[in-house]
């Protein structure tokens, strides 16, 4: 799928995965093999195609838990005059330059303000690109069934209704 797509799937409200665990409905580990199939409307054997999973996704978003969104640029460059000693140095540099009229130690306390602002915030600006980064490369995969083929994809596009293939000491992608 291209970005903008995932930008409107990510933008979008969703419907609920199907409930079948009211009060007076069996959960889904104890229904067999065949309700299961049935309640989610695949295949056992040739999986969904690749048209209805990408409509499902399109229903029922990505397989991922919400995060909440990063910090802007203007919250990072803010966040760093929020530490006591910042605020000394602020308190200073306006005793310096209002009470005792020395403007400059006023200024030069200023600048060096200014200076572990800026640094402060192109170090944090670059680790939350770095985290973000990360989190792109660890997305876990999951092997599916789709159009009769196996098929590797990253567990953030399952959908309900995909049949999943586990090997011995794989996670299992739903839980990821």
């Amino acid at each position: 799928m291209n970005r903008k797509r995932d930008m409107e799937i990510k933008s979008k409200t969703y419907k609920p995965v199907p409930n079948l665990t009211s009060s007076n409905e069996v959960s889904w580990h104890t229904r067999s093999i065949e309700e299961v199939v049935e309640s989610l409307k695949t295949n056992i054997k040739t999986g969904l195609s690749k048209k209805e999973a990408e409509d499902r996704v399109g229903n029922y978003g990505y397989n991922e838990l919400e995060e909440k969104k990063g910090r802007t640029p203007f919250r990072i460059f803010v966040s760093q005059f929020n530490d006591f000693m910042i605020w000394i140095l602020i308190a200073a540099a306006f005793v310096s330059g209002i009470i005792i009229r020395e403007i400059t130690d006023a200024i030069v306390i200023l600048i060096i303000l200014v200076i572990n602002s800026v640094l402060g915030f192109v170090q944090e600006f670059r680790a939350e690109k770095a985290l973000q980064a990360l989190k792109e490369l660890a997305s876990p995969g999951a092997l599916v069934i789709r159009d009769s083929q196996e098929s590797s994809i990253y567990s953030k596009k399952l959908v309900p209704g995909d049949i999943i293939k586990l090997t011995a000491g794989d996670l299992l992608p739903a839980d990821c």
